[in-house]
């Protein structure tokens, strides 16, 4: 290793062989999501999907009273 002068940091050319080297710590790899990648694992969960079989299931049997909680979980 470079003699290193830790009150002056790295030279120029000590960065440019370091990172030749693979020694940086940049991470290049984009880690975040699209809006539509939010809104859709965040919509289509397992107790969403449950709500709605649900929610179909009192819609088949025709007990529609029932259907109030489901439109309170909607808006």
């Amino acid at each position: 290793m470079d003699s290193l002068d830790r009150r002056q940091g790295l030279s120029s050319e000590q960065v440019a062989q370091r990172v030749r080297d693979g020694l940086s710590n940049a991470d290049e790899g984009i880690k975040t999501k699209t809006e539509k990648q939010i809104i859709l694992e965040n919509t289509f969960t397992f107790f969403n999907i449950l709500n709605f079989v649900l929610a179909l299931f009192v819609l088949l049997v025709g007990s529609f009273k029932n259907l109030f909680i489901f439109g309170r979980y909607l808006f």
